[in-house]
């Protein structure tokens, strides 16, 4: 072990460091198995090769008939329902700041209208009475 990794005075337990096993009492546990371990014999693997051909060829195909269709389904109702929450998102963005505009200018016209009305009858209530 290195020196980084002795038994800290306190007790507690050490950081292992890059440079220790990981496997405690059987490093080879902690090696990479061995280079001629994991080789398939060469007709399994030729086998494998010949699958994993075939499968991709299938998928291949598939994607380039049924699978198509079905993904250009799926992403024309997911682009649809996208586009309606959007729609409508900004419907209601619209709606209330309409709703705002429109209140500020129906109390200005009002109270344009009643200063109009209120200055007309001061005016002519004057007139009137004489």
């Amino acid at each position: 072990m290195s020196e980084a990794n002795e038994v800290d005075p306190a007790g507690e337990a050490p950081i292992p460091v890059l440079s220790d096993v990981l496997v405690p009492g059987n490093p080879a546990l902690a090696r990479p198995p061995a280079a001629g371990a994991s080789r398939q014999p060469p007709a399994a693997s030729a086998d494998a090769q010949r699958i994993a051909e075939r499968l991709r060829d299938r998928l291949h195909a598939y994607l380039a008939g049924d699978g198509r269709e079905l993904v250009e389904a799926r992403c024309r109702d997911a682009l649809q329902a996208h586009t309606a929450r959007l729609a409508g998102q900004i419907a209601d963005e619209v709606s209330r700041t309409l709703e705002t505009e429109i209140a500020g200018w129906a109390a200005r016209e009002i109270d344009a209208a009643l200063a109009h009305h209120r200055q007309a009858d001061s005016s002519g209530g004057s007139q009137g009475s004489k």
